[in-house]
């Protein structure tokens, strides 16, 4: 094979070529294969494998198929990304979305996945862009809970790639490269704050809050009031000891600043836990982030001695305790001054900005596309933004988290080196007008907090005409994603189980089919999936707070059901969106609604979702429908794909997958065998089409 460019991409070639000569073959062994995968993936968009089974695959196999897609693409800088040419983030509207943790991609459940791995599941996933989790080096084994932004965590990193001269930072280049190559987009998660004593902190203590301790850690060191130790003047002397403190650390380890990697990281991570350690023993902390309902700051209470961390006063606006929902690990940028501890701030006293914070925090994301090629960018903790701000303000918050104001600078200046970068919000709720206002194309939605009802679907399409009507005067459109699920859907404050375990096979897919098929129209709800719903696999969450990985199911069936109603929805796509709302049966058992199309002659696709009834009575409501009569009609089993059959019906049995057709001159409507909780979609057209 010739060489290639950029240079990690030689060195990934001389990796492969290694590792298939240690098994006695050569990469000309893998090549016939990964060109018939790579054939599948340009005809179909997928390779038609579960994630389980993908991810037995050979490494050597992918590299083979990633040349075989990307030769003609790599250049100087890696692989374009295919919204390059973009000018604005219209995209993001056209696109699908799904979570991939890095981390948890290993075939084995108590072993940590790499970024070879990761590479192995792209092209089984069906949506078009991938939103990373974070991928940093992290504190208590929480992927959120971020401790560098330079450092990559070994977690995720390839030992072999590496000994085959592929540094941590480059395998990242080459998993974006790997995306591109397979036409999707990428997103980086910024988080708004960091870990309590993470490298960011040490590095930058002044955009910051800390308070130091006396020695019996029993109240604020100097007897001084919490307004007395977090005014301008306090919290600047405080920064200057902590300085000095961290800097006698490095100055021992040979170090010239926290994250120097002149002695390579091993050296960093040491002398950062010296720090950590020096920090707790003279006293010194920052001050974690306040929980949702908070209000201002929170406050020192007292000090935990059997776990060696002080505890805090959290509280809301009429004063409820709020302690259960606390991030101690977490302490948030210091944007503001004259935020006042567990009180709402006033008018006539506002938080100040601190704009040096401002700027550092608008900063983060730049320096990091400078870097990584990414795409999009997924705010994290910005749920309630805009009902947390005083007399809903634009600039004045109820507590330490981020204003509107602040949100639209970090976007903007993103958008100055990428103007068609994405914009997505970490907001479930429906609102995507005031998150539209700061930038945002994308919300995250409530259908996660959901089963599916008769009352969600009537919510659903209120929601779709209202961002219609909405949507008709902006330049760029902006959407609520539908959420099949999260990497916090195992959440105790969610659900206790992850979403497939709570919906089950038959729910997960109701919830595929009502994501590709209830919305009409060119302004999209997006669908935002996350790995392992693709085969019923789970535990993300649990993998997102330790360093395992998910338990794969490879559940064939469903996986089949997964690309089934993939396939359905690409060939429908057109007429979906060229469609509005036509009649609209919905009850607590079933559902059926219209989708006609405006373009063309007339169409009408017909979807049944069916909640809880038995099906001989849909089968009676839907050939009540004089519509059906006598226009030739075509019936569509989302589970096996398209089979039009013109002037005639197909029957299908859902427990064999036996199909046949059936006469029907009085164009009746035939169902079968379709369980509870199962999907059917019909095609009319008029009589000179069929």
């Amino acid at each position: 094979m010739p060489t290639i460019h950029p240079e990690y991409w030689n060195n990934y070639r001389q990796y492969a070529e290694k590792k298939a000569g240690e098994a006695g073959k050569s990469l000309k062994d893998f090549e016939k294969k990964a060109k018939e995968y790579a054939q599948q993936y340009r005809t179909r968009g997928y390779i038609d494998k579960t994630p389980k089974a993908i991810l037995k695959e050979d490494p050597c196999l992918f590299y083979c198929f990633y040349y075989e897609l990307g030769a003609g693409l790599l250049g100087d800088t890696g692989a374009p990304s295919p919204v390059s040419g973009n000018t604005d983030s219209s995209w993001m509207n056209s696109s699908d979305f799904c979570f991939l943790n890095i981390r948890s991609t290993s075939p084995k459940k108590d072993k940590t996945g790499s970024i070879t791995d990761a590479m192995k599941l792209l092209p089984v996933i069906r949506a078009n862009s991938i939103h990373l989790a974070p991928f940093f080096d992290c504190t208590m084994d929480n992927l959120y809970a971020v401790d560098s932004l330079r450092i990559i965590t070994d977690d995720i990193v390839d030992l072999e790639l590496e000994e085959a001269g592929i540094d941590p930072e480059a395998q990242l280049r080459l998993l974006i490269d790997a995306i591109h190559i397979l036409g999707k987009t990428v997103g980086f998660d910024l988080e708004p704050h960091t870990s309590q004593f993470s490298r960011v902190v040490m590095e930058n203590p002044h955009h910051f809050r800390w308070l130091h301790l006396n020695k019996s850690r029993t109240e604020l060191a100097g007897g001084v009031t919490h307004e007395e130790m977090f005014s301008p003047e306090a919290q600047k002397a405080i920064v200057e000891e902590v300085k000095a403190l961290i800097a006698k650390v490095l100055r021992k380890a040979g170090l010239t600043e926290v994250e120097d990697t002149s002695k390579g990281v091993k050296a960093i991570r040491e002398a950062h836990h010296k720090a950590l350690d020096l920090l707790i023993k003279e006293g010194y902390w920052t001050l974690p982030s306040h929980t949702w309902n908070g209000v201002g700051l929170p406050e020192f209470k007292d000090y935990n001695k059997d776990g060696n961390y002080p505890d805090f006063n959290y509280l809301d606006e009429e004063g409820e305790d709020q302690h259960d929902e606390s991030f101690g690990m977490l302490t948030p940028f210091a944007i503001y001054t004259n935020l006042p501890f567990n009180k709402v701030p006033t008018l006539d006293n506002p938080p100040l900005y601190r704009d040096e914070t401002v700027d550092f925090l608008t900063g983060i994301f730049p320096g990091i596309l400078k870097r990584f090629n990414f795409d999009f960018l997924r705010i994290d903790y910005v749920d309630h933004v805009f009902d947390s701000t005083v007399d809903e303000s634009w600039d004045i918050p109820v507590s330490d988290r981020m204003s509107p104001k602040v949100l639209k600078a970090v976007i903007d200046k993103a958008r100055e080196v990428k103007p068609y970068l994405g914009a997505m919000a970490e907001r479930m709720g429906q609102d995507i007008e005031d998150y539209r206002r700061v930038g945002f194309d994308l919300v995250l939605g409530q259908d996660i907090l959901t089963t599916m009802h008769r009352s969600y679907l009537t919510y659903s399409m209120e929601i779709q005409e209202k961002l219609r009507k909405m949507s008709e005067g902006w330049s760029t459109p902006a959407s609520v994603l539908f959420a099949l699920d999260t990497h916090d859907s195992g959440h105790p404050l969610f659900w206790t189980k992850p979403e497939s375990q709570v919906e089950g096979p038959q729910g997960m897919m109701l919830r595929h089919f009502l994501s590709r098929f209830l919305y009409p129209g060119k302004l999209r709800r997006p669908k935002y999936e996350v790995m392992g719903n693709q085969d019923l696999s789970y535990g993300l969450y649990e993998a997102n707070n330790k360093p395992i990985s998910l338990t794969w199911t490879g559940d064939r069936d469903f996986n089949k059901w997964y690309h089934a109603i993939e396939n359905v929805y690409a060939e429908l796509r057109p007429v979906i969106e060229s469609s509005v709302y036509g009649p609209i049966h919905l009850d607590s058992e079933f559902g059926f609604w219209f989708l006609d199309c405006c373009e063309g002659k007339k169409s009408r696709l017909v979807c049944a979702a069916l909640l809880e009834v038995e099906v001989k009575k849909l089968k009676e409501l839907l050939e009540k429908e004089p519509v059906y009569s006598p226009l030739p009609h075509y019936v569509i089993n989302p589970y096996e794909g398209i089979d039009f059959r013109r002037s005639k019906v197909v029957e299908f049995d859902m427990k064999t997958g036996e199909k046949k057709p059936c006469d029907t001159p009085d164009g009746r409507i035939v169902l079968k065998d379709v369980e509870p909780r199962g999907v059917r979609l019909f095609m009319i057209t008029e009589a000179d089409e069929a």
